[in-house]
């Protein structure tokens, strides 16, 4: 009777903080098409689209191998924790040369404008990916709803302080959105005492080609769901423009 408790009480959980996040969001839908143009919401959703197929390929899916070894009782957490920050960072160096070629040598005007912002979206989305896979492999739960509401809150506030107080507009969009998950991902860290886990200096080689082979194969279901949820965008862009593909994002609301 105790695990079909533990299954209903994780269930109740996480259908809680997914409905308080999704309702929240849903109202707070006609703040942001009032504040921001149809450009800007096209912008933001363009770099989220981007960011999103580019986690799996660039951090090789890492988060996939984090959640299947956390769930190993007998698997070292040390070195799940410390070969997913290891993929990481290499994926955020790629990201971070990528985006410096770009600004040398201006080839894409929105990433020379708002490449930081790109550059954080990218860091806080592969970040908070790993944490909460591995919070969901070592059976935290309740760590995780709590923090999808917190999270929630968090970008909602300061939504509402960077768009109608100071008025900062895309830049201040981008903010909230980044500051949000990332608040989540501070939460997790410490309470799944991640840093205290990760150990730079030690090469952990065969548990991380363990990770690396278990989620290889994983990064083209990745990029399947990825098209079926989001390439549709670029087509959107291609033939109608940006601002069409901020209404289209709404819309999908």
């Amino acid at each position: 009777m105790g695990k079909y408790r533990y299954l209903a009480k994780n269930i109740g959980l996480l259908a809680l903080s997914n409905f308080a996040t999704k309702i929240l969001s849903f109202f707070l839908v006609p703040l942001y098409t009032a504040v921001l143009s149809t450009t800007d919401y096209g912008i933001y959703d363009l770099f989220y689209t981007t960011v999103g197929v580019l986690l799996p390929i660039l951090t090789l899916n890492i988060q996939e191998g984090v959640l299947r070894y956390a769930l190993d009782k007998e698997f070292d957490k040390d070195a799940v924790v410390t070969v997913g920050f290891r993929y990481l960072l290499m994926g955020t160096l790629i990201v971070s040369v990528g985006l410096l070629i770009n600004y040398v040598f201006s080839m894409n005007d929105l990433l020379v404008q708002y490449g930081i912002y790109f550059w954080l979206i990218f860091v806080v989305q592969a970040l908070s990916g790993m944490v909460t896979f591995y919070t969901r492999g070592i059976g935290r739960i309740s760590d995780l709803s709590i923090t999808s509401v917190i999270t929630s809150a968090v970008t909602i506030t300061l939504n509402i302080v960077f768009l109608l107080v100071f008025e900062w507009g895309l830049i201040g969009y981008f903010l909230a959105n980044i500051l949000g998950p990332l608040a989540q991902c501070v939460y997790l860290i410490f309470r799944g005492q991640m840093l205290q886990r990760t150990h730079w200096l030690k090469p952990y080689s065969a548990e991380s080609r363990l990770l690396v082979v278990y989620s290889l194969p994983l990064i083209a279901n990745s990029l399947a769901w990825w098209v079926n949820n989001s390439s549709d965008r670029y087509i959107v862009i291609f033939f109608c423009g940006i601002a069409a593909n901020g209404i289209y994002s709404v819309a999908s609301k």
